[in-house]
């Protein structure tokens, strides 16, 4: 029996989705005697049932996600949203510039209260806001979220687990250790801590991917505005990221 791998990127991804869809479903199709899989990197969410997909359907679609990638959360439904809360937001007569302080906090120390209860009612306004006009799409089969973090985050973990075992180490050394001994140790101590501070300096910027698998509606309720939503979008990028995280799972 042949094989059959559909594939895209982006856009190219959710046509995959689709042409797979079709294929999956029509049984009496000769193509379909093939084993036919979709592997779609940054699809659109372009799927709208009532009801799940049967297993035997879904199981032969793998959908990737990289971190805060603003396409897989993009359709009618979460772009009229974002548009309903533009104009609600409108609606509430901040004077121009006014939005850009209260979210980047540059505003005088005498308005701290004002601008506290400016943001409350930015972020009641922004939570409460829907539409209804338009659906919003899912994303079907098998979702892999590539979510990146930092390793400084992980770095300081296994120092405070380090750091611990130390002290026992140290609470068991014989209380009649003669003063060379002392000095030697008080100065492998430095080294130790300049080594740990050196370490955290070069791995500080260092940033790793774990794949989590999550649920086809997750991504589809909202739009992220964030700084790499577009950069995070871009094919080489996805490729990095799930070289990434094959590294990190071959290392565990």
């Amino acid at each position: 029996m042949h094989s059959l791998i559909v594939t895209g990127h982006s856009l190219g991804a959710g046509t995959a989705v689709l042409i797979a869809l079709h294929f999956l479903h029509q049984k009496e199709d000769p193509v379909c005697a093939a084993k036919i899989e979709c592997i779609a990197l940054a699809p659109p969410p372009v799927y709208l049932s009532s009801s799940p997909l049967p297993p035997e359907i879904s199981e032969r679609i793998t959908c990737y996600i990289n971190n805060h990638d603003c396409v897989p959360r993009l359709s009618l439904g979460s772009a009229a949203k974002l548009v309903a809360i533009l104009r609600a937001i409108d609606e509430l007569s901040f004077y121009p510039g006014e939005i850009a302080e209260l979210l980047t906090g540059k505003s005088r120390r005498a308005d701290k209260l004002r601008r506290n209860a400016k943001l409350t009612l930015l972020r009641q306004t922004v939570e409460t806001t829907t539409q209804d006009e338009f659906p919003y799409l899912k994303h079907v089969g098998r979702i892999r979220f590539l979510h990146r973090f930092q390793m400084k985050d992980l770095e300081k973990q296994e120092r405070q687990g380090d750091e611990e075992e130390a002290e026992k180490e140290t609470e068991e050394i014989d209380e009649t250790d003669d003063d060379d001994e002392d000095e030697e140790t008080e100065e492998n101590e430095k080294n130790d801590e300049n080594n740990v501070k050196k370490n955290v300096s070069t791995t500080k910027k260092v940033r790793r991917f774990v794949v989590l698998e999550q649920p086809g509606t997750i991504f589809s309720g909202s739009v992220n505005i964030i700084g790499r939503m577009m950069r995070d979008h871009m094919g080489k990028n996805y490729l990095r990221a799930i070289h990434n995280a094959l590294q990190n799972t071959l290392r565990l």
